[in-house]
């Protein structure tokens, strides 16, 4: 295996234990996580021969001030890959015209669909009235709502697709049923994106970087948000708080999996394997 020398890191669940803002436009608290925060960025700059990526599912508004605050340097990948970001110049585009031209103008009007869905929030929430819902205004290029489980009292992600899917433009629908367009139900949160994601922000960076896969390390402690993700990456590891699916799939794949959780566990990672 090659020497590591590019890193991507998922940040929810392993750069720290963060808690959104309840309402847009706030902007994410470090409070309580600016020490370790630091620590991951002196270890970046004390490696200039390594190069961090940060690869996430939050939108770049939720997750600019954590990207600075651990120093990533290099090409990014945000919105579950719908954007990439680059910190330290700031260019920043939407992927999907890229890899999949013929999504461009569906995804255009999914874009539109998103810019407008306020229009319809109090009749969501009032569908809805125990689910505690709420829309990521904050999201760009994929809808998003997270509320509270089913199992804790809420709803259930097919109800609340059952509530939009009436409203949704025709030619979204038409691509939902052709594949182009895709629906990722969690407990808690239910996503309607371009079918592109983390895999394929990954290629994009590794081609945009003329590189290939080998020295790649992937950190991530979700299975259901980072595998396409550590599939790219010849190098794997998890933090200690990883679910036990993607436990399996690190520990399949002979890498590294902390003992420490969240940040402390990055590090351990990273004086482990850099």
């Amino acid at each position: 295996m090659a020497k590591i020398d590019l890193v991507f890191n998922d940040i929810d669940g392993c750069f720290g234990n963060f808690k959104k803002p309840k309402t847009y436009p706030e902007k994410q608290s470090l409070a309580g996580h600016e020490g370790l925060l630091a620590k991951i960025k002196a270890f970046v700059e004390a490696h200039p021969d390594v190069k961090f990526s940060a690869c996430t599912g939050r939108s770049l508004y939720l997750c600019d001030n954590i990207i600075e605050a651990t120093g990533m340097n290099e090409v990014s990948a945000v919105e579950m890959g719908q954007e990439i970001y680059h910190p330290l110049t700031g260019e920043c585009y939407g992927l999907l015209a890229i890899v999949r031209q013929d999504l461009a103008a569906v995804g255009t009007e999914l874009k539109s669909f998103i810019a407008n869905a306020s229009s319809f929030e109090d009749e969501i929430k009032a569908a809805l009235s125990n689910s505690e819902i709420k829309q990521m205004k904050d999201n760009r290029k994929m809808l998003t709502y997270e509320f509270k489980a089913a199992a804790d009292g809420g709803v259930t992600g097919e109800q609340v697709y059952d509530f939009l899917n009436p409203r949704l433009p025709e030619s979204v629908k038409a691509e939902i049923a052709a594949g182009g367009i895709k629906i990722v139900v969690s407990k808690n949160a239910i996503d309607v994106r371009p079918s592109i994601g983390k895999g394929e922000a990954i290629e994009h960076i590794l081609e945009k970087l003329k590189r290939a896969n080998a020295g790649c390390l992937g950190i991530g402690d979700s299975y259901h948000s980072d595998i396409d993700m550590m599939q790219r990456c010849e190098h794997v590891a998890c933090p200690a708080n990883t679910d036990e699916k993607l436990k399996d799939y690190v520990s399949q794949r002979k890498g590294h999996i902390a003992k420490q959780p969240f940040g402390e566990g990055v590090l351990e990672i990273y004086r482990t394997l850099i």
